[in-house]
């Protein structure tokens, strides 16, 4: 956990410890980032399992493909080069 010290207006301090809340930037555009990819990826654990992106993406990046289910730019360029071949 990310430990930061505050000080406030009396000049006292305090360590404060926790996750931060703040929303990761987008992939794509670097704004806050509301959704995660879907698209899939090798390289899971166990070996052949399936694992997803989850890369950061806001709802103006993401490519939506169906019904709850996200791409990142990258994932998505990789599926359309896949579509020609």
């Amino acid at each position: 956990m990310p430990c930061k010290t505050v000080q406030f207006k009396d000049g006292s301090t305090a360590i404060v410890c926790g996750r931060s809340n703040r929303p990761k930037p987008c992939v794509g555009c670097g704004k806050p980032a509301t959704l995660l990819c879907d698209g899939i990826v090798s390289g899971g654990y166990p070996p052949h399992a399936v694992q997803t992106c989850d890369a950061p993406i806001c709802v103006s990046c993401a490519t939506h493909i169906r019904p709850n289910k996200d791409l990142c730019p990258a994932c998505c360029a990789r599926a359309r080069t896949l579509e020609t071949r």
